[in-house]
């Protein structure tokens, strides 16, 4: 039988672990706790408004209220349905404290949910003396735009029929409204923002210019405003910018401007939730927090939204498809916790690698009589903030735009045309810029000071320790183009080579052992290497490959394990220790605990991207940078999560379990360095909570807590793969159970 030398050389170094499988000790941010999650949908003939109160939902589907428990938004309830007339039709709702209001026949009809099982219409019907655009409710309030400068504002209580409060005429066209219990807040005229007090005849409290204003919501305790527009840049070049304003309601009569964070494209729909704002781009939904002032995460999902809504914890959007739910209780855990995105005429191509962020562009620019070509390669130090131009170029002539593809701590690899290396520390010289390749098809990888370059003809590796004189350390020859490759352990002489006709090639440029050909069911577009594995990106999903073992040890080498469906075809991957990162376009990037034999769904988040890199952010953190035409995010700062076989943190060990697998009970050992406050709960393979064993204070020593295989409820639950989470004062660790039926 073979012997892979460099598994043996793994092995004594301690980075495989052939007897016992690593456990993963995790000191920091942990994926078990779903953010901003997708939730059920909710099948609907014809989707239209959507409004929600606490947890209580009201969604308008082919003409019909219905009134949805949406507290579990993995199990939103339809409670009641009120159904009007014959040949009418809702058109709008808002929601107060127990009601709702809703358009239907040009009137304004409050429908009684204080049993929300029975909805019941309070008549007679308000008839607003115009065409009503835009309505909000809020506590026994009721606010409507009459026409387009008018708001009309109604009182509701007690099951009574409306009651009008006052009518007001602005001097400029409502563009947005949004409620408080006292207070509407108004965008006019594309100038202001209006305060209007409503506890009695509304009057204008405020009036503060806001220009480009549109849309707005509530949010703990905040308003945002969306703002957007057009523009000129430097050049004289149109472009389209957008941005979310933030202020503070201290004084709720005079909201003051906090801050303004600039957005990667216009919302279509925004919402206000307990925690946060969410805010619906084209693609996109971003959570931000508006006590921070920063985005709080995102979820990438390709589908029409007509509209938007959220409660306390729990967020609805209106789909083609139905009325689709969010778990928006908690969404500071999978970021983006900083954007990189510049408003202009011309997107920035972002990589990141080491500690840089690398963004190029090229593109021509000035006024009448004065055009220039201009090209920068633009460096930011995600640890210190500073960044500098590696190029800068103003010249009459065009020049390839320099577009960043691969970066390490000194080095960046450059696409424009021909393959590039240059130094990322320092400002440089595009002259003295080295040339890995020519122009063609090719796919290239780094590893520290080493760059590969696959062609349709052959393999070259790089030393580039001299960027401005990279040489030749080796050529092997090729019969096709790989369509992906990659690097194993850190090592360039250790290779993985994906091919269109699902070949996967694993290669020892020592020559010290033969190539290893495995043959997948479906072609790789994207590739990872962990410990003795090759993880597979495919259209379908994922698979892994044991490549790097020991045979005498490891009787499993070479087998292909399938690891499961992805949500649509995955376009890039990374790992971390036993972190893997599936990009998946459109749909964001999922993060799975890759564990040898399965991957397990965490979490899924940030905005669409078509590749991913690995980055040290502060503190030697790890940073998930996604990126895309225009736009790379910091998809959360990652733990350094270490794999062991014995894991040890400073203030408690997780032992496992035993038995494990197990049915139909397990017992959970673990130990505490000394006195604490300590959890043990238990997730499912989704991140769902199943059952919290312990919570409170714990002694120091040695414990044992045993799991019967029930939730919470007493429920047994099904076979599959489960978490368990033991978090102390200063320290967290993970373990895997497996319950079998």
């Amino acid at each position: 039988m073979k012997m892979r030398i460099i598994a043996l050389i793994l092995a004594a170094a301690g980075l495989l672990t052939p007897a016992l499988a690593p456990a993963l000790t995790i000191d920091c941010r942990e994926y078990a706790d779903p953010t901003l999650r997708e939730g059920a949908l909710l099948a609907a003939a014809a989707p239209g408004a959507v409004a929600m109160s606490g947890d209580l939902a009201c969604l308008i589907d082919d003409g019909q209220l219905l009134v949805v428990d949406a507290a579990d938004a993995d199990a939103p309830q339809v409670l009641g349905v009120w159904t009007p007339p014959p040949g009418d039709t809702i058109e709008a709702v808002a929601m107060g404290s127990d009601y709702a209001v809703v358009l239907v026949a040009a009137t304004l009809l409050p429908i009684d949910l204080r049993n929300p099982a029975a909805p019941v219409p309070v008549l007679p019907a308000w008839v607003p003396g115009g065409p009503v655009g835009r309505l909000a409710a809020a506590g026994d309030r009721i606010c409507a735009q009459v026409g387009e400068a008018g708001l009309l504002v109604l009182a509701q209580a007690d099951g009574q029929p409306l009651t009008l409060v006052g009518f007001l005429s602005l001097p400029g066209a409502i563009g947005g409204l949004a409620m408080g219990p006292q207070h509407a807040y108004v965008t006019q005229g594309l100038f202001s923002l209006t305060t209007v007090a409503i506890t009695a005849s509304p009057v204008v409290v405020d009036d503060a210019e806001c220009y480009e204003s549109y849309g707005l919501t509530m949010a703990a305790g905040r308003l945002i405003v969306d703002r957007h527009g057009s523009a000129y840049d430097g050049d004289n070049q149109p472009y389209s910018w957008s941005q979310a304003d933030v202020f503070d309601l201290t004084d709720p009569a005079a909201p003051a401007l906090v801050t303004s964070l600039s957005l990667p494209g216009d919302p279509l729909g925004m919402a206000g939730t307990a925690t946060g704002a969410l805010l619906w781009l084209d693609g996109d939904l971003l959570a931000l927090d508006p006590a921070a002032a920063h985005f709080a995460g995102a979820l990438s999902r390709p589908q029409t939204v007509s509209a938007v809504a959220a409660g306390a914890d729990v967020a609805v959007a209106a789909t083609p498809a139905g009325f689709r739910f969010y778990d928006a209780a908690t969404p500071i855990n999978v970021g983006p916790q900083q954007m990189f995105f510049e408003v202009g005429a011309h997107p920035w191509q972002y990589a990141a690698g080491g500690r840089w962020l690398v963004a190029g562009r090229g593109y021509w620019g000035g006024f009448s009589g004065w055009i220039r070509w201009n090209a920068t390669l633009r460096a930011t130090d995600l640890i210190t903030g500073e960044e500098h131009d590696v190029i800068s170029i103003v010249s009459t002539m065009e020049s390839p735009v320099p577009v960043p593809v691969l970066v390490s701590d000194e080095l960046v690899v450059i696409d424009g045309g021909f393959l590039l290396v240059m130094d990322v520390t320092t400002a440089g010289n595009p002259a003295d810029a080295g040339v890995l390749a020519y122009p063609g098809p090719r796919v290239a990888a780094i590893a520290g000071h080493h760059v590969l370059v696959a062609s349709e003809t052959q393999l070259t590796a790089w030393n580039c320790s001299d960027p401005t004189n990279p040489t030749t350390v080796g050529q092997w020859p090729l019969d096709e183009l790989p369509r992906a490759i990659t690097t194993a352990h850190g090592w360039w002489q250790n290779v993985v080579l994906a091919y269109d006709d699902g070949r996967l090639e694993v290669r020892d440029l020592t020559g010290l052992m033969p190539t290893a050909t495995y043959q997948l069911p479906q072609p790789a577009n994207a590739l990872a290497v962990h410990h003795r594995h090759v993880v597979c990106g495919t259209d379908a999903g994922l698979l892994a490959v044991e490549a790097f073992a020991i045979p005498e040890l490891d009787k499993n080498l070479g087998d292909i394990l399938d690891l499961g469906p992805t949500e649509a075809p995955v376009v890039d991957l990374a790992m971390d220790v036993a972190y893997l990162y599936a990009g998946l376009g459109a749909h964001g990037t999922r993060v799975y605990w890759f564990t040898g034999t399965a991957a397990l769904p965490l979490a899924i988040g940030g905005p669409a991207a078509t590749r991913l890199y690995l980055a040290t952010a502060a503190d030697d953190q790890l940073a998930l940078i996604a990126s895309r035409d225009g736009l790379a995010a910091a998809i959360g700062v990652l733990c350094n999560a270490t794999a062991t076989e014995d894991p040890v943190p400073a203030a408690l060990r997780l032992a496992g379990a035993a038995p494990n697998p197990f049915n139909p009970r397990t017992t959970i050992h673990f130990t505490l360095d000394r006195d604490q406050d300590a959890s043990l709960v238990l997730f499912d393979a989704r991140g769902r909570l199943v059952r919290n064993l312990l919570q409170g204070s714990a002694r120091e020593g040695h414990h044992a807590v045993m799991w019967d295989g029930c939730d919470d409820t007493g429920r047994a639950c099904a076979a599959g793969v489960y978490l368990a989470r033991l978090t102390g004062e200063t320290a967290t660790a993970t373990t895997k159970l497996t319950l079998v039926r």
